[in-house]
């Protein structure tokens, strides 16, 4: 039951992530890498293996990808998921959502789109990088990043 529960609360917790995490500088080449979040997931209660590993990587085709170790946010869930007792009727509406998320920037906006129940959602943040480090907030909450080489 207790990995049921950490494996529900890294869900929650790196969705809502792809949700607030952007990022840039004017246009997609100064976001375009690999980035670590500052101090972990935004004060997220995650296991320090799990915490250690993420990383969000910009394409420059548009993609955003959030990733633990070398392995997609969407298969690295489907694996805890299944070790938790979930079948993969459970685990697809699950994750699909993290699956196929772009972005867009406009100066200091960043737009990530995600779609959701054959819906598209959109979500704004602003976005400032200086040097090696990415700050992005979205409404009142901001995380901060460093450039993974």
């Amino acid at each position: 039951m207790k990995t049921k529960s950490i494996v529900l609360i890294t869900v929650l917790v790196l969705a809502t992530l792809l949700l607030v995490a952007c990022g840039g500088g004017g246009s997609n080449s100064g976001i375009v890498g690999k980035w670590k979040p500052d101090g972990g997931l935004g004060g997220a209660d995650l296991p320090a293996e799990v915490q250690d590993k993420v990383v969000m990587e910009f394409t420059k085709d548009g993609k955003m990808l959030t990733l633990v170790g070398e392995k997609e946010i969407a298969d690295y869930m489907a694996d805890q998921l299944k070790d938790a007792g979930l079948t993969d009727e459970q685990i697809k509406p699950l994750t699909d959502s993290m699956r196929g998320i772009t972005y867009k920037v406009d100066g200091d906006k960043l737009t990530i789109i995600q779609k959701a129940d054959g819906k598209e959602e959109k979500s704004e943040a602003t976005f400032k990088i200086e040097g090696d480090k990415l700050t992005i907030t979205e409404d009142k909450n901001t995380q901060n990043f460093t450039r993974v080489k």
